[in-house]
């Protein structure tokens, strides 16, 4: 458990505060990037045993898709005693149909329910966002919000004047086998965007980073970058921008 907190940076003082939570969600978002590398354009089956998330991300300093990431991330809060449960999730960002194709950890902390995801490759919350609230609930300058319909739970984002739901959380018992039946699909069929497109996301205590395909974008100190990355320089982009060795 040490090794990964040292991955991430992160101290822990024993205790299951929200605060404690929220300090390892951020940290490990802005040390731990979302990337496809190992099966972008080279289609291949990825393990979910914990032997091998841990020797991928921990010990060779990759990153990883949701699957990967968040099975991890449950494990490590699991060791802490937060007492993590997985949960399936529908990504509701662009055209439908839309899904289940989303892993995240809902953990409860002093009676309330949390959404915690270290592992979403776009514009979802930096940060918990508590459930049992219906407040609105502002991470890293964004608004979010939480709506409960049954045993779904809608996580909305404010974009302008408009709430849009980015993301409808299915609150049903799960395991890694109903992630292992995802995660085939998205790392072997030939449709899937994340075969076909290479994605690399990672949160900045600043702005965020983005390379899409070749195109690197996102906003450091207040200034946004957008350039085109030759295929030459990817290699340096992905080490100095994103801390990876592939």
């Amino acid at each position: 458990m040490q090794k990964y907190l040292d991955r991430i940076g992160c101290r822990w003082d024993g205790t299951h505060s929200l605060e404690n939570l929220s300090r390892l969600v951020r940290r490990h978002l802005e040390t731990v990037p979302f990337e496809n590398l190992d099966f972008y354009r080279s289609p291949r089956e990825l393990s979910l045993t914990l032997e091998d998330l841990y020797d991928k991300v921990v010990s060779r300093h990759r990153g990883g898709v949701c699957f990967e990431l968040n099975g991890l991330f449950g494990w490590l809060l699991e060791q802490m005693g937060y007492g993590p449960r997985p949960v399936l999730v529908r990504v509701l960002l662009g055209p439908g149909p839309n899904p289940l194709s989303h892993q995240g950890n809902i953990v409860t902390v002093a009676g309330k329910r949390y959404y915690c995801d270290v592992g979403f490759g776009g514009p979802g919350p930096k940060g918990v966002v508590c459930l049992d609230d219906d407040c609105v609930q502002v991470i890293d300058g964004a608004e979010f919000r939480a709506e409960w319909n049954g045993i779904h739970c809608d996580i909305l984002s404010r974009r302008g004047e408009d709430w849009i739901v980015i993301l409808r959380l299915v609150d049903i018992p799960c395991n890694t086998m109903d992630f292992t039946v995802l995660l085939y699909y998205f790392t072997n069929h030939p449709g899937s965007y994340f075969v076909n497109t290479r994605v690399i996301n990672l949160c900045l205590p600043d702005g965020f980073l983005a390379l899409t395909g070749n195109t690197l974008t996102g906003k450091r100190g207040g200034l946004r970058i957008n350039r085109q990355i030759p295929e030459e320089e990817i290699s340096q982009i992905l080490r100095e921008e994103f801390g990876l060795e592939v």
